[in-house]
């Protein structure tokens, strides 16, 4: 066989494996801008938060979309902005706790029942200089914790307390956190920050640099059962994994702007929003 030959051959190994990692894509049409992209343990349905606009914009236009739990549309447009007297804007991070669907919206974290899109509360957190919301989780005391990118924060809500909110963090490290995770087994949070740098910041909200990625632009995070982090660079195109000895392997590459990432553990799916695309893919893992 000629050099020639087997470099193509080579190559279209390379591709059919590339090909075969973005192969589970769920066929959504309609998505515009989808941000995060996450699984309900508990019913197995996807939640997908789509800006339908510019990152900073007001325009009212955002929606939510539900897929059941083998990936078709349950419902392009549980949540939708301008309907039924709700305000989205610019959906980015999206969070199932019990029946409840928390989502962040710019200066406001909204939630909505996760079945019928019925409106809940909006929590206003411009009292506290909040401007781009973006990640949310929660943490061990059930409170929801949420980014603030733009402010270089993360802020703490009390939902047992009538909502109540408070600057958890903020200061040295934090310098525009993203991505946000509570690791359990270590009990701290797992955040994505500016230029490349993922930290861990600790419950008395002080950070501390955890590794340091070779790309920009990190956007989601989130762990599997064995404490690997899964990362993504929405400015590289690339999924990192991240091992408990801190190697890093790509998992996924040549990606279009890969946003929020999370992880369905049933399944072992890295679930990948395609933000500039208007598409999701799953990654097995």
């Amino acid at each position: 066989m000629n050099r020639s030959k087997s470099i193509a051959i080579l190559f279209a190994i390379v591709v059919t494996c590339l090909s075969a990692t973005l192969a589970h894509g769920f066929e959504v049409k309609g998505l515009a801008m989808p941000q995060s992209f996450i699984v309900d343990k508990e019913t197995g349905n996807y939640y997908i938060s789509n800006i339908k606009g510019q990152a900073f914009s007001r325009n009212n236009n955002g929606f939510i979309t539900m897929l059941s739990p083998d990936g078709k549309v349950a419902n392009l447009k549980l949540v939708e902005g301008g309907r039924d007297s709700v305000v989205l804007n610019a959906p980015k991070g999206i969070l199932i706790v019990g029946n409840t669907l928390y989502v962040s919206d710019m200066r406001y974290v909204r939630s909505f029942d996760k079945l019928t899109g019925a409106k809940k509360d909006d929590i206003d957190l411009t009292p506290l200089n909040a401007k781009f919301l973006n990640g949310i989780t929660t943490g061990p005391d059930g409170r929801l914790y949420v980014s603030e990118t733009v402010g270089n924060m993360i802020f703490a809500i009390n939902i047992e307390q009538g909502n109540k909110a408070e600057v958890f963090a903020s200061g040295k490290g934090i310098e525009s956190p993203n991505g946000i995770i509570y690791d359990a087994a270590s009990n701290r949070f797992i955040v994505t920050m500016g230029f490349g740098i993922l930290s861990t910041v600790g419950m008395d909200g002080k950070a501390q640099k955890f590794t340091k990625l070779p790309v920009k632009g990190l956007v989601g995070v989130d762990m599997d059962g064995d404490g690997n982090i899964y990362v993504s660079s929405f400015t590289r195109g690339v999924v990192y994994k991240i091992g408990k000895k801190l190697e890093q392997t790509i998992v996924a590459r040549n990606l279009v702007s890969p946003a929020n990432l999370s992880l369905d553990k049933n399944k072992k799916l890295i679930l990948v929003p395609l933000f500039l695309k208007h598409k999701v893919y799953t990654i097995n893992y």
